[in-house]
């Protein structure tokens, strides 16, 4: 039943309004269908939207926020670009880089048939809470990590490697490393990304544990190039990570006690899952923070001094 505060027809921009939002997301649906010779004010929409919605917060905009105004606005490149550059966000922080997400998440639309049902199950997570940003060439490296199976029956996991650019991600070398008994990898046509889907040697059973590595190396790249980027790798899915190394270094003592300590299933995926140098728990599975090392799923301390884990 309809209460008398909150009438059938009554406009949603002024019942947000009401609410205390001078410009909200409902304002800002009324404003989807703009023409394309407005982007300069659909601009300007989206950063006081985003300012709007966190008033009285951080300094800088959260990811949750910001993302929440593309999905509704759809600005393009070159607009979100302007909008990420007016609200003072890094471009190259390891936790908001919102054109690699669109590019990811449509990458990943395009590519769900060729790796289902994994990347389209999870493809919200994956894309939205996967990332990772390197900051230099890389000319080869061993990415290692630590995954705990969510499922009774994990065999397969897919990942997404965000290079430098097309071209990069055209002549990228990628071989299983260990703890894999197969590896494919697919540049995606017109994306600086390569999809990468493994094979485990045998079937995970829930909260069980497996560390793998794969090796990716790109044959032209010069370490330290001044023209170099980044290459992230997004991965795993629908498994929980403890903890991400590269340069070819064995996860430190208290990641694989950490292992150890996980519960024999995770209905929810939000206990903790070990403890940390200092013996204080780790971050429980599904909470995000961005002055963290690791991925969204299963965060970790930086590794201790000695097992430098090269972000």
């Amino acid at each position: 039943m309809t209460s008398p505060a909150d009438p059938p027809n009554e406009d949603p921009v002024r019942r947000e309004q009401a609410a205390g939002g001078s410009l909200t997301l409902a304002a800002l649906r009324q404003e989807r269908d703009l023409s394309q010779s407005a982007l300069s004010v659909r601009s300007g929409i989206a950063i006081r939207t985003v300012r709007n919605l966190e008033r009285g917060g951080s300094s800088r905009p959260r990811l949750a926020t910001v993302q929440r105004v593309f999905d509704v606005l759809r600005p393009d490149a070159s607009a979100r670009e302007d909008i990420v550059r007016e609200l003072g966000l890094d471009r190259r922080s390891h936790w908001f880089e919102p054109r690699r997400l669109f590019r990811i998440s449509a990458a990943i639309d395009e590519a769900a048939a060729r790796v289902e049902p994994i990347l389209r199950k999870y493809r919200t997570v994956y894309y939205r809470r996967h990332v990772t940003v390197r900051h230099r060439r890389v000319v080869s490296e061993t990415f290692r990590t630590v995954i705990v199976a969510t499922e009774p029956h994990v065999d397969t996991i897919a990942g997404v490697i965000d290079t430098e650019s097309v071209e990069a991600a055209c002549r990228l070398q990628v071989r299983p490393f260990e703890g894999c008994s197969d590896l494919s990898a697919e540049p995606v046509r017109g994306e600086s990304l390569v999809l990468v889907r493994l094979c485990l040697p045998r079937p995970l059973r829930e909260g069980e544990a497996h560390e793998y590595a794969i090796v990716y190396s790109d044959p032209l790249a010069v370490d330290g190039d001044a023209g170099s980027r980044f290459v992230g790798l997004h991965t795993p899915v629908p498994a929980a990570v403890l903890q991400v190394g590269f340069d070819g270094t064995d996860p430190p003592a208290w990641v694989r006690n950490a292992t150890r300590e996980v519960p024999s299933a995770h209905p929810a995926l939000d206990r903790p899952v070990g403890l940390d140098p200092a013996g204080e728990a780790t971050r429980t599975l599904t909470e995000p923070d961005p002055g963290w090392h690791g991925l969204a799923w299963g965060w970790s301390r930086p590794a201790p001094t000695g097992h430098s884990s090269s972000w």
